[in-house]
């Protein structure tokens, strides 16, 4: 069985969606290949990227890894991914022979295939919602400009 995963958030590990990602993709079993497709994202405080063979020390297995875009910061790169999702995605899963492909929630790499005739077996990990981000968020000791971006524009834009 081949497995795609649409991981917004993987190696560097940013937050708990891309923790999850990354523990999920190191202990799938063997007789699974797996294919991340994901984004090109900076070392975490540098502005060094990973190369490929340092994620796959990272993940402690091969995987089939395909960035689509890159991400400079942690918010406003979602759309960039959702753009190249939709353009990109319907072809990768031929292409790669995908026969599942898993996307996670929040970040919705999987949101505006929705709005194609994109039909293939998939499922979603919703990892929380934006009430429940909010809420962590808000009961943080750290002020506003403590926070990371991504934080810092939950909480502006959130209703």
């Amino acid at each position: 069985m081949r497995v795609g995963i649409l991981a917004p958030e993987f190696v560097p590990v940013w937050g708990g969606v891309g923790s999850h990602i990354l523990d999920l993709v190191s202990h799938l079993p063997d007789d699974v290949e797996v294919c991340v497709i994901t984004v090109r994202r900076r070392i975490p405080g540098t502005s060094e990227y990973m190369d490929k063979k340092e994620i796959m020390n990272e993940v402690g297995r091969d995987i089939d890894l395909v960035e689509l875009a890159t991400a400079k910061e942690t918010f406003l790169y979602n759309a960039k991914f959702q753009i190249s999702c939709l353009k990109k995605v319907p072809s990768l899963v031929k292409e790669k022979n995908i026969d599942v492909l898993h996307s996670h929630f929040p970040h919705m790499p999987d949101l505006l295939l929705k709005y194609t005739n994109f039909n293939h077996p998939s499922l979603t990990t919703v990892h929380t919602t934006i009430a429940g981000q909010v809420e962590a968020t808000r009961s943080s000791t750290l002020s506003f400009f403590e926070l990371e971006h991504s934080e810092r524009m939950t909480l502006l834009l959130s209703p």
